[in-house]
């Protein structure tokens, strides 16, 4: 349930915490800007019409950036959806959780025994507290040695998890994201699942361009630091990783963003700049 006693006051909130507010703004937007998209989330819109944030009127009228959030979203709610069908009761563990509404939006499915788990930055999580009151909230910083291993190590150890990474690993430094994955391996149980969203590294280093390009972005004064090249890669690395599916964002394109998606793969050995996985833990 969507608690709204007073305006939500993002302007205090440093760069990275502040991107938040992209998909907040995409997905309340959905419905006006996007329809043919059929998707609408009633608590995004009662959330968003609360926002004091300077930003909010670029990101609102970035429409790349709200038709890409809502997209994405979709995406993972179907995977969350199919998880949950497959695991009933299992835990649904949300790294870099924001102001997500992905519990309220997936409703009966989301209810089914399941145990939600969201974890942000203390100044995201008072936030989010004061907007979900039920919510069960672990705080720290994800990149910090030892943090994702003791919140794993704090869930049932047979239980199959879901984790939701959304809008997030691109924003940790390299040895961040990488301590992330080593305790997602090490920790999941079999039956885990880890969906996220990733950036190639030539948008990393080209993230003044990004930056530039990409208003929703530059707002925030956020910038990325970490980028995987190939997710078929990752199973090298950490061996309990299969991978179900490396382009459920670009494999959507259409028109120009197709024939785009194809040249910029050619330029980058046949890798997506941007896209969405699908890992499975055995």
């Amino acid at each position: 349930m969507v608690s709204l006693p007073r305006p939500i006051e993002l302007d205090g909130l440093d760069p990275i915490p502040s991107t938040l507010a992209i998909p907040l703004i995409g997905r309340a937007e959905a419905r006006r800007a996007f329809p043919s998209l059929g998707f609408e989330d009633a608590a995004a819109e009662a959330i968003a019409a609360r926002l004091v944030y300077e930003g909010a009127p670029t990101m609102r009228g970035h429409r790349a950036a709200v038709h890409g959030s809502i997209v994405r979203t979709q995406i993972v709610d179907e995977a969350a959806r199919a998880f949950l069908s497959a695991h009933p009761g299992c835990t649904v563990l949300t790294l870099g959780a924001g102001l997500c509404t992905r519990r309220a939006r997936l409703g009966a499915a989301a209810a089914s025994g399941s145990r939600w788990i969201d974890v942000d930055l203390p100044a995201v999580a008072a936030l989010r507290r004061g907007v979900f009151p039920e919510a069960v909230l672990v705080t720290g910083d994800l990149a910090a040695a030892g943090f994702v291993d003791r919140v794993l190590g704090a869930l049932p150890p047979e239980q199959p998890c879901l984790v939701i990474a959304e809008g997030v690993l691109m924003f940790l430094d390299p040895a961040g994201a990488d301590r992330v994955f080593e305790a997602l391996h090490a920790r999941l149980p079999a039956g885990s699942a880890i969906v996220f969203d990733r950036t190639h590294p030539a948008v990393v280093r080209t993230r003044r361009l990004v930056a530039a390009v990409y208003p929703s972005i530059r707002v925030t004064g956020a910038t990325y630091h970490s980028g995987i090249a190939r997710i078929d890669d990752l199973p090298l690395r950490w061996p309990r990783f299969r991978v179900r599916a490396a382009d459920l964002y670009s494999r959507r394109y259409t028109g120009f963003m197709r024939f785009a998606n194809r040249l910029l793969s050619a330029l980058l050995g046949g890798n997506t700049f941007y896209d969405v996985a699908l890992l499975e833990v055995t």
